[in-house]
């Protein structure tokens, strides 16, 4: 459920989020940690916001919304990595993950 709007400010992105992340994917996220770890990949240590950005650019304090709250029912999801360019922000995906099946995922071998 995407219920929580907020704010990157410094990116200037306004992304919709969980109040709730399920406990599925903070697990994810804690083993995705630890193998980051395990291998000596660096990353940032500050807690993870799951989110869907919903505009890049944002100069203004955020908009005043309704509230809302979307059900989304995901069939997979990716880990992806946001880069800076001369040409603009990249997105790139650095694994896909099938929702549901356990240990069922390509890339991040």
């Amino acid at each position: 459920r995407l219920d929580t709007l907020g704010v990157f400010r410094r990116a200037g992105v306004c992304w919709l989020g969980a109040s709730e992340v399920p406990r599925e994917l903070v697990a994810f996220r804690a083993l995705l940690a630890a193998a980051l770890d395990g291998a000596e990949i660096c990353f940032d240590q500050k807690e993870w916001k799951f989110h869907l950005t919903l505009y890049r650019g944002l100069r203004k304090p955020r908009p005043i919304l309704h509230p809302v709250a979307i059900e989304w029912q995901l069939s997979g999801f990716d880990l992806i990595e946001s880069v800076s360019t001369q040409s603009g922000v990249e997105y790139r995906s650095i694994g896909h993950w099938q929702a549901g099946r356990a240990g069922s995922h390509s890339g991040l071998a």
